[in-house]
């Protein structure tokens, strides 16, 4: 159950009125985000896997925000049949749909594949989104002025777009497919961004930061380093919900250029992640795996 964020001492924009859809919703730094959110005033949607987990976090917030608006939709991201009904509902569900957020993701210590013949970690973090996003766009249009947001990682600079090798058939190694994934979240974001120019649409990709969730044990393990950054007081999840709606809500963050946030700082990423061709490849081969006409 996520903790409840402290709210800003600050004067902060607010999203009273807005439809703000948020993936990987009931833990970490997305249950965190759901609270801090709907402190904001957002009509929320949550997306998570558990029903269970779902409620609990929507309790939770009802607790912390009295009357806060908040459904919750259970999908397995994993499965393209299940990011369709998920987009499915969504848009019989809501008129408009002004933010979205793709925070979902996974680490697999091994080599898995989805019930699509997928490799797990490339069909969550990057497939998912890119499908979801796809089929919800012309909705996040006609709500402009509206925002997507791509919860990516800094480890997006270590990161190769293997097209020879895009699910990690040979020699898998969860550290390359987790680099791989989130540098393709950042090259998406920047492609559709130029899809969208002119629409009212802003395209922000982000490195929330690294706290104490599961997904950093999952990716790390219990290492040495991860001892020594609990043992320095490495923050929890409720610093990287603060991340998140700082991208949610700060007036500078609009315009037609895709942007780039480590942390709250507008920032670079790689070169790779700033490469045009690869991104227009990369969106190109996503397209061929999740059925999307280029």
């Amino acid at each position: 159950m996520p903790r409840i964020p402290e709210a800003s001492s600050e004067v902060e924009p607010r999203l009273d009125g807005r439809v703000c859809l948020l993936t990987g919703a009931t833990a970490g730094i997305g249950g965190a985000a759901a609270v801090r959110l709907a402190m904001l005033g957002a009509d929320l949607v949550l997306v998570g896997r558990r029903r269970s987990r779902l409620d609990a976090t929507i309790n939770e917030i009802r607790r912390a925000t009295p009357g806060a608006r908040v459904r919750g939709i259970v999908a397995d991201l994993s499965s393209q049949a299940d990011v369709r009904r998920l987009a499915a509902q969504v848009l019989a569900q809501c008129p408009a749909l002004h933010l979205l957020i793709n925070n979902a993701a996974v680490v697999t210590t091994r080599r898995e594949e989805t019930i699509d013949g997928i490799e797990r970690q490339l069909a969550v973090n990057h497939l998912a989104p890119f499908l979801l996003t796809n089929l919800l766009l012309e909705r996040i249009i006609h709500s402009a002025p509206a925002r997507i947001i791509m919860v990516a990682s800094q480890v997006e600079r270590g990161g190769e777009i293997d097209f020879n090798d895009l699910q990690g058939r040979v020699d898998y190694d969860r550290w390359r497919a987790y680099r791989q994934s989130k540098l393709a979240n950042i090259l998406f974001a920047n492609e559709l961004a130029r899809r969208v120019e002119g629409t009212g649409v802003t395209l922000i990709s982000l490195h929330p930061g690294v706290y104490t969730t599961r997904l950093l044990d999952a990716l790390m393990g219990w290492s040495s380093l991860l001892t020594k950054l609990r043992g320095r007081g490495l923050p929890g999840p409720e610093a990287g919900a603060e991340v998140l709606a700082h991208a949610a809500v700060a007036p500078e963050l609009t315009g037609n250029a895709p942007l780039y946030l480590h942390e709250r700082t507008v920032s670079t990423p790689s070169a790779r992640a700033r490469d045009p061709m690869l991104a227009r490849a990369l969106w190109g081969a996503s397209a061929k795996l999740t059925g999307l006409p280029e």
